[in-house]
């Protein structure tokens, strides 16, 4: 059983923070894949700018894990300035190239 699942209406869900960073947060194709990980979310955030995730992130408590979710373009500006955080655990990459994400997973161990 994952220790960070909790239950909610009888469906499992995760306990961890997912930020979605994305400026095209509006786009439909992209509201509807957020719908669905929101079904097994118990926290989900929309952010458009690096900015502003990285001043959540920076503000979340220690303790917190946080799953970023973003494209290859703001990768480049926000993994730099969220990596070495502890509430970070991972990094999802989309929108990328193969060669990009093996050069990314090389430098950064939570990508």
């Amino acid at each position: 059983m994952c220790t960070n699942c909790f239950t909610r209406n009888g469906t499992r869900e995760l306990d961890f923070i997912v930020v979605w960073l994305d400026a095209a947060v509006g786009d439909s194709a992209l509201k509807l894949v957020q719908k669905k990980v929101q079904l097994i979310m118990k926290h989900f955030k929309n952010m458009d700018t690096e900015e502003d995730c990285e001043e959540y992130i920076r503000s979340a408590q220690l303790g917190q894990t946080i799953v970023v979710v973003t494209t290859e373009d703001s990768a480049k500006i926000i993994v730099p300035a969220i990596h070495h955080r502890c509430q970070v655990g991972a990094v999802f990459v989309y929108n990328g190239t193969s060669t990009t994400c093996d050069q990314w997973k090389s430098i950064y161990t939570k990508v």
